[in-house]
């Protein structure tokens, strides 16, 4: 018997089981991170570094992938409602990383980072790739074609998760802890990429024509639904944030890192409690 019932069950488990495993093995790698960063305060530049990704996450896709799903259904030209959901997410995330990439010095400076300013480069390589290829994967979703959809998300994790083990474990010096962040970040922005690259002949067919009537409809309906993630983030992650910006005080010597160690702490019983 297919009942509607059924078919949830079973889109829910081959959708969401990619997240489940991803959340699941991201989890067992905090274990790895705090035991190869001699002091906390080196996990804690990850964690915070990770927390304004979360914000970027939600923000810059647009909310266009549940426009997508909604669009659709009404719509018999799928490729057209693709295409007005593809294009303002390219034209969003192009825009905001030429941005980024002109004001890094100073994005970098305001995050407490300005002795490197290639972590912000390299978290806004990431975010802006992964809202990219949002559109394809739920174009896939869409068609149902889920066994393509886990082989890719599946993928990129595992990748993600080799990288990992093999740059940390083998080439990374406890002695220079602000190259094992570039290490994961690196490994994270490679995984990405893989997502991107497996999805290229999804986005090499996109027509970038602006049908502005349509994006303008696409927006008004999703807006509301970025407000309300970013809602939920704020009451999620903000807490990581602020913390490092309250402790820090310029007029106290090794403030910064006192307050950054706090972060680390605080965001490993975090994921501790998660469990919970």
């Amino acid at each position: 018997m297919n009942s509607p019932i059924a078919k949830l069950f079973g889109q829910t488990a081959m959708y969401g089981l990619p997240s489940i495993i991803g959340r699941l093995l991201n989890y067992l790698l905090v274990p790895l991170y705090t035991a190869i960063f001699a002091k906390p305060a080196d996990y804690g530049v990850l964690s915070d570094l990770y927390a304004y990704v979360a914000f970027l996450v939600v923000l810059l896709p647009l909310g266009m992938e549940t426009a997508y799903f909604r669009f659709i259904q009404n719509n018999d030209n799928t490729e057209r409602i693709f295409n007005g959901s593809f294009v303002p997410v390219v034209l969003v995330n192009g825009g905001f990383f030429l941005l980024l990439y002109l004001t890094n010095p100073w994005i970098a400076k305001w995050m407490l980072y300005k002795e490197h300013t290639e972590y912000i480069i390299l978290i806004g390589s990431i975010v802006c790739i992964d809202a990219i290829t949002s559109l394809p994967l739920a174009k896939l979703r869409a068609e149902n074609n889920s066994k393509r959809f886990m082989v890719i998300q599946l993928s990129s994790i595992l990748l993600n998760i080799q990288l990992n083990l093999l740059l940390l474990l083998f080439y990374f010096d406890p002695s220079r802890p602000e190259e094992g962040i570039l290490f994961i970040l690196i490994a994270n922005l490679i995984s990405s990429g893989l997502k991107l690259f497996m999805v290229y002949d999804i986005i090499s067919k996109v027509k970038f024509v602006f049908d502005w009537a349509l994006i303008k409809q696409m927006l008004l309906y999703s807006w509301p639904l970025v407000i309300a993630g970013f809602a939920g983030i704020i009451n999620e992650t903000l807490d990581r944030v602020l913390l490092k910006q309250i402790l820090y005080n310029p007029d106290i010597p090794n403030s910064l890192e006192l307050a950054t160690a706090q972060v680390g702490i605080y965001s490993a019983c975090y994921k501790l409690a998660m469990l919970v």
